[in-house]
């Protein structure tokens, strides 16, 4: 599944392969943004906190409309093939373990639906104007 999805991630404007992809796209940037600041948002425990169902449905809705995709799937197969490739099933000292919240840690596709799933969340507001008033380092003017 990831080979299926991983195309979708290149229409992602925020989203960087390497430090080479970050330093390349900054020098393509127009003199004007050289007064700018840099934001970059973190989230904490990023994969843990993508809800599995949404980040699946936004990444079908790629799948739906690409005009070339790579496997010819109807939308219960997808979603069925993503629910069980974003899962973590682990073994520990004489025990089975399944990562219940969340994507799983080390999923091919966790990487790849949770850029999809930022990106639609991250869209509507990267779109709002940003106030020029200074913040803190409370985050409060």
């Amino acid at each position: 599944m990831a080979d299926v999805l991983k195309k979708y991630t290149m229409n992602v404007k925020s989203h960087i392969n390497s430090s080479q992809d970050l330093k390349s796209k900054l020098q393509k940037l127009p003199k004007k943004f050289s007064k700018c600041h840099m934001v970059s948002i973190d989230v904490v425990n990023l994969f843990t906190n993508v809800p599995v169902d949404e980040a699946i449905a936004i990444a079908y809705q790629h799948y739906k409309n690409d005009p070339n995709p790579l496997l010819i799937l109807s939308e219960q197969e997808f979603t069925s093939w993503c629910t069980w490739a974003s899962k973590s099933v682990f073994y520990s000292q004489n025990s089975w373990y399944e990562q219940t919240n969340g994507l799983g840690m080390g999923s091919p596709i966790a990487p790849i639906l949770s850029t999809l799933f930022m990106n639609d969340w991250f869209t509507p507001i990267s779109s709002t104007p940003i106030s020029s008033t200074p913040v803190s380092s409370t985050g409060h003017p």
